[in-house]
């Protein structure tokens, strides 16, 4: 992710919730974002693809040794942990703008990731 919260790289397809612990989102939420994918509109196409992004280098990197690695998962560490929603692609602005709610997605990622990150 660049600072402006969008991705800095481009891989693998397919929506974020398939790689969210189960709890992170309520069935309903699923429903209404990817049942209907093709109504969404491209602007929350995008945002759904920068949260898939996100939650692919937090899960991937998680453990990286490789510094590239490392950097991206801490700018998607940074980017979930950030209070900021000033920014259209901020995580919070994203998840609202699609939905869902930016704690339990939080809850979610960071349950198990509590100990030994990295951020500097």
């Amino acid at each position: 992710m660049s600072k402006t919260g969008t991705p800095s790289h481009q891989h693998r397809s397919g929506p974020a919730v398939f790689r969210l612990a189960p709890d992170v989102l309520l069935p309903s939420q699923y429903d209404l974002l990817f049942v209907g994918c093709t109504h969404l509109t491209p602007h929350k196409k995008l945002m759904v693809a920068v949260l898939d992004n996100a939650v692919h280098d937090f899960q991937q990197y998680r453990h990286a040794t490789r510094m590239r690695e490392q950097r991206h998962f801490r700018e998607a560490y940074e980017w979930f942990t950030t209070q900021d929603d000033t920014g259209t692609f901020s995580f919070v602005s994203v998840c609202e703008a699609l939905g869902l709610d930016p704690g339990s997605i939080r809850r979610g990622l960071l349950v198990r990731t509590s100990e030994g990150i990295k951020t500097t």
